[in-house]
């Protein structure tokens, strides 16, 4: 299942819309939604000069061309009226079937991930920041269209929302691409103890969930549901809730295990959020209720 966005908005297609702000160093692109069962295309362009590729002095930045008939995608440039070089990468999208795609603006290269696996670099042959419109085409339900995010210097510490307790009903929604074998997600008290710790160990393929009291580490959690949710530089969406008895804890929209509350009033203990190890931060969503 292709993660689901707790403010996602189903586009019609053809899509297309003006960014309101250049793209940056660290944003992604991030379309998902559902492949038609006899599709055979999908399309993406971010575009210079015209919201259409074949108007005026339109320009494609780059313009993915998903061919579930063919299990390709072809991506390539059209500058200055002609088509660059094309590039092709294996395709793992199928008719019928749920799809995530995420462009990523990195240094150099747009990052291009295909259910969350990391397929291909493409090589920037004009400004990326330039762009200025955004279209998806073809045979799919689109549930889901966002930009933003940034590149998160890890270890990344934050205060909640102005500086309050995280409120029951809260989600924090992250994107995670785990480099090495122990990251950690903390939740932080007033005076700095540990009461969530969530640690995947990918070699040992264990979600470690634990807190520490007193100068001391508690016991353990080890169990969780279905199989290991991480792999090696394969992007997920990590979410944490925030609920009355227990933190909640979904990966890829599927819950995979909880953690029982160890702070004494999980209304007002949890003031702080940390996040450390070898893993890429490259969105974060703190979703607080009214």
């Amino acid at each position: 299942m292709a993660p689901r966005h707790a403010n996602d908005q189903r586009v019609n297609l053809p899509f297309t819309c003006r960014l309101a702000q250049p793209l940056q160093i660290g944003q992604t692109i991030n379309i998902h939604g559902k492949i038609n069962p006899d599709g055979k295309r999908i399309e993406l362009n971010l575009l210079k000069g015209d919201s259409e590729l074949a108007k005026g002095q339109s320009q494609a930045l780059l313009h993915a061309n998903i061919r579930i008939d063919e299990a390709t995608v072809v991506l390539n440039s059209f500058l200055d009226g002609k088509w660059g070089d094309e590039e092709r990468v294996a395709n793992p999208f199928k008719a019928g079937e749920d799809f995530d795609l995420r462009i990523r603006c990195l240094d150099g290269f747009f990052e291009v991930r295909l259910n969350g696996e990391k397929v291909h670099e493409f090589k920037y042959r004009s400004p990326f920041n330039e762009t200025e419109f955004l279209q998806v085409k073809g045979d799919c339900i689109v549930d889901g269209v966002h930009w933003g995010g940034k590149l998160y210097q890890v270890p990344w510490e934050t205060a909640f929302q102005g500086q309050q307790p995280l409120k029951l009903g809260s989600r924090i929604e992250l994107y995670v691409i785990p480099k090495g074998d122990r990251w950690t997600v903390d939740f932080i008290a007033k005076n700095k103890e540990t009461l969530f710790h969530f640690n995947p160990r990918m070699a040992e393929k264990k979600l470690v969930r634990n807190a520490r009291k007193g100068g001391f580490w508690m016991k353990e959690e080890l169990d969780f549901e279905g199989d290991f949710p991480f792999q090696l530089d394969g992007g997920a969406t990590l979410v944490l809730i925030n609920e009355t008895e227990a933190i909640q804890i979904e990966v890829d929209g599927r819950r995979v295990c909880s953690f029982k509350h160890r702070a004494t009033n999980p209304i007002s203990d949890y003031i702080g959020f940390r996040i450390d190890g070898p893993v890429e931060v490259t969105n974060m969503d703190f979703q607080y209720p009214q």
